[in-house]
């Protein structure tokens, strides 16, 4: 209960709209108990009380999002759409997070087309709500960034995708003072621990490695691990196994901070179910 109470106590600044019940199912899913979240929302579609059915809908799709059951995962983000957006004035907002959600699905089945539409009607909806500077439009930035690139629209891309776009043309100042602006709006915004963050400490202590400069490479990368410990209650992901990986790179010849790294790396891979055996021999050998 401790790391529940936590748990909401960090994100309710963050996640304004959803109840402490909602967010305690986030928080199984986040733990890799998708299949008891998503017990607790089915009963509450059942009895909602005074949950917010819309609210329930787009949580049970994203659960279904992520067990590749994509078709079953849009009725859900449909109808958790259409009660925000037609039936409560009140949840225009959580109405385009639920496109941006829907958008992520069409991406993952490669319908590029329908992606691009579903989350630039959710910017749009945002925008005529009057959150242009805020790390929700941000978010939106970025998904539509990755689908303009995946789409080969360069130049619409650049919009969007801005520091991304300048890494993979090794322009990478140019990256690095993109990266530098994301990360500080994210900070000014969002908890600590949040993995938006996280992102960006990622991906500024990447550009400082392309560019040679190791000290402040390993700076972002030890922050980031940093603040990962902080995050007691959410599980850890490939992603983490990827900045461990970095580290490990920015050590180079030291063989006594590689080796710890890669004994940290093994330790997390432990921790995935079913285990990845090809990850731990990476490490071994």
């Amino acid at each position: 209960m401790e790391i529940a109470r936590k748990y909401i106590e960090l994100n309710q600044s963050e996640m304004e709209f959803e109840s402490p019940k909602i967010m305690l199912c986030n928080l199984l899913k986040r733990m890799d108990k998708s299949d008891e979240s998503l017990k607790f929302l089915q009963q509450f579609l059942k009895n909602p009380g005074n949950e917010n059915i819309a609210h329930i809908y787009n949580r049970i799709g994203l659960i279904l999002r992520d067990e590749k059951k994509y078709e079953a995962a849009l009725e859900y983000f449909e109808k958790a759409f259409n009660l925000c957006f037609y039936t409560d004035s009140s949840q225009q907002k959580y109405a385009a997070f639920v496109l941006h959600n829907q958008g992520t699905v069409y991406a993952k089945m490669k319908q590029l087309n329908k992606a691009w539409g579903s989350q630039w009607r959710g910017l749009q909806i945002l925008d005529s709500m009057g959150y242009v500077d805020s790390h929700w439009r941000a978010l939106f930035y970025r998904s539509i960034g990755r689908i303009c690139l995946y789409r080969n629209k360069f130049d619409k891309a650049m919009k969007f995708y801005i520091a991304t776009i300048y890494f993979y043309q090794h322009q990478y100042n140019e990256a690095l003072l993109y990266h530098l602006q994301a990360l500080e709006i994210r900070q000014k915004y969002l908890v600590p621990n949040n993995h938006e963050i996280a992102w960006s400490l990622h991906h500024v202590g990447k550009t400082y490695y392309k560019m040679g400069d190791l000290e402040k490479s390993l700076e972002y990368y030890l922050e980031y691990l940093k603040n990962m410990r902080r995050s007691t209650s959410i599980l850890v992901h490939e992603s983490h196994i990827s900045l461990l990986d970095d580290i490990i790179l920015a050590y180079g010849n030291e063989y006594e901070k590689t080796l710890e790294y890669s004994l940290k790396a093994i330790e997390i891979v432990k921790e995935f179910k079913p285990v990845k055996y090809w990850m731990l021999i990476k490490y071994l050998e």
